[in-house]
């Protein structure tokens, strides 16, 4: 069992059972050990459990490639305007720089 303490605003609990379980699919996992129903709204501070026994082997990849790289998971629309000048959505090409950093 690990923690993980929200740091970003914007971050939903999506983004967070993706940062640390690696995939949405894990969402109830994340859920279930924390008492929260599908719509938790999270905020900085906010310590959440992470069964990292329960990650699957095929997403351990995913949460190490976040982890190593220091990356934050916030995929809202807030997180992609504030990212990018208004209407200039053409950068947008899904490689690493298209990830926040924080």
């Amino acid at each position: 069992m690990a923690s993980y303490t929200v740091s970003d605003p914007r971050q939903s609990i999506f983004d967070v059972a993706v940062q640390t379980l690696g995939s949405v699919e894990q969402l109830f996992t994340l859920l279930d050990a924390n008492d929260l129903d599908i719509n938790a709204d999270l905020f900085p501070g906010k310590k959440l459990v992470i069964l990292i026994d329960q990650i699957p082997s095929q997403a351990r990849e995913v949460v190490n490639y976040f982890a190593d790289n220091k990356l934050k998971v916030v995929n809202t629309l807030q997180a992609a305007t504030a990212l990018l000048p208004p209407e200039d959505y053409s950068s947008l090409d899904f490689d690493n720089n298209d990830f926040y950093a924080g």
